[in-house]
C-alpha cells in the first residue's frame, strides 16, 4: 500500500507570502542607479527618455513592468530611507536645488547628471584675471574694456568670495568702484568646458570669438559653477569647487593689479 505523506500542503497564500514580503523589503532599497537603470532601458527601447507622462504600456514594452513615469516621479520626489541615504541621491538632490529644480525623471537623463570634474573646474578658475585697460587701436566695449579674445569668458564670483579676496589682497571691499572693477573676470574656455557644453547639448557654441556673447560664467559663494547664457534666461549646473581656493586665487589676482590699488579707485 502506498503511504500517504504527513505533510500538509501549503495554501497558495502561504507560498505567496514570504515572495510578497521578500518584494515589499526590496522595494525599500532602490538606490539611484535602479531608476537610472529603469529609464535607460526605456530609452533604449523608445529612442528617447522617458517623461512623468509616460505610460504603464510604454514600460512594459521596454521590458519594465509596474513602472510608469508618475510612479518614477513620484518615488523619486518622496524617497524612501534607502534612496534618501544613497550618497548619488544626495548629490542629485542638491544639484536640482541649485538649478531650482527638484529630483525627476529628467534629472536622471545622463545629459543632466553631466558636470565637469573638480580637477576641470579647477583647472579653468587656474587660468582666471582681470580685464586690462584697453590700449590704442584695441576693440573695446562702451564701457572702455577691451572685448574678449577668442575662447576667452567672463566669470561673475559671488558677492561673499569677492569680498573676502579683496580684504585679503589689501583693498577696500565697501568702495563701491573697487568692487565694481573686480565684479567681472575673465577666463580662458578650456576643451573640457566646450566638451561639456556640446555634452549636454546646449545651444550649439558658437565661433571662439563670438563665445563671450553668448555665455558668461558665474562662482556663487556656495562653491558652485554654472554657465549662463548672455541673451536668454536660464543656465546650467556645470560643477563645484573649492571656495577657500577660489578666494585665494581672486586675492593673488585682485592684489596683482594696478588698476584696482591706484588711489581713489
Amino acid at each position: 500500500m502506498k503511504r500517504r505523506s504527513s505533510r500538509t500542503p501549503a495554501s497558495t497564500s502561504q507560498l505567496d507570502l514570504p515572495f510578497a514580503q521578500a518584494g515589499a523589503a526590496q522595494a525599500l532599497t532602490h538606490d539611484l542607479a535602479y531608476y537610472v537603470g529603469l529609464c535607460t532601458l526605456f530609452a533604449a527601447h523608445h529612442k528617447r527618455w522617458p517623461t512623468p507622462a509616460s505610460t504603464r504600456e510604454e514600460f512594459r514594452s521596454a521590458r519594465v513592468p509596474e513602472y510608469d513615469g508618475t510612479r518614477i516621479e513620484r518615488e523619486l520626489r518622496f524617497p524612501s530611507p534607502a534612496l534618501e541615504a544613497d550618497p548619488a541621491y544626495a548629490a542629485l538632490l542638491e544639484r536640482c536645488r541649485a538649478d531650482g529644480d527638484e529630483v525627476g525623471i529628467h534629472a536622471l537623463d545622463p545629459r543632466y547628471r553631466d558636470t565637469l570634474e573638480p580637477e576641470e573646474v579647477a583647472a579653468l578658475l587656474d587660468g582666471l584675471r582681470l580685464p586690462e585697460d584697453a590700449g590704442p587701436g584695441t576693440v573695446r566695449y562702451a564701457t572702455g574694456l577691451p572685448a574678449h579674445a577668442e575662447d576667452e569668458l567672463t566669470l561673475r564670483p559671488g558677492d561673499a568670495l569677492r569680498a573676502q579676496a579683496l580684504a585679503r589682497a589689501g583693498l577696500d571691499a565697501a568702495n563701491a568702484r573697487v568692487r565694481a572693477k573686480a565684479f567681472a573676470l575673465r577666463v580662458r574656455a578650456t576643451p573640457a568646458l566646450r566638451n561639456f557644453m556640446e555634452r549636454i547639448g546646449m545651444a550649439p557654441p558658437p565661433a571662439p570669438e563670438w563665445l563671450a556673447d553668448h555665455y558668461l560664467l558665474a562662482a556663487d559663494d556656495e562653491g558652485r559653477l554654472f554657465i549662463r547664457y548672455q541673451l536668454l534666461a536660464g543656465g546650467r549646473y556645470a560643477g563645484r569647487f573649492e571656495p577657500t581656493a577660489l578666494v585665494d586665487t581672486l586675492a593673488g589676482v585682485y592684489a596683482a593689479s594696478a588698476g584696482l590699488g591706484r588711489p581713489g579707485s
